[in-house]
């Protein structure tokens, strides 16, 4: 009984490892190219600093992970 239950756990670990490293990769690869179009569409804004736009495009990560979600199962 003792074998199964450390597979188990094992197998959940791993399965819940690889799943973050996919979502985190496939988020990390979507906010970059959010932030190059928050970039292109703040460049003819004077207000609009890098700083901001980063901000901007932090803000947009939740809507993102849940957009992905699906993919990264």
């Amino acid at each position: 009984m003792l074998r199964h239950w450390t597979l188990n756990r094992y197998l959940a670990r791993q399965y819940m490892l690889w799943f973050a490293v996919i979502l985190g990769g496939l988020t990390s690869i979507v906010f970059l190219f959010n932030l190059a179009e928050l970039m292109r569409r703040g460049a003819e804004h004077t207000d609009a600093t890098f700083s901001v736009l980063l901000t901007m495009g932090v803000y947009r990560i939740p809507e993102t992970v849940e957009q992905i979600l699906p993919f990264a199962v």
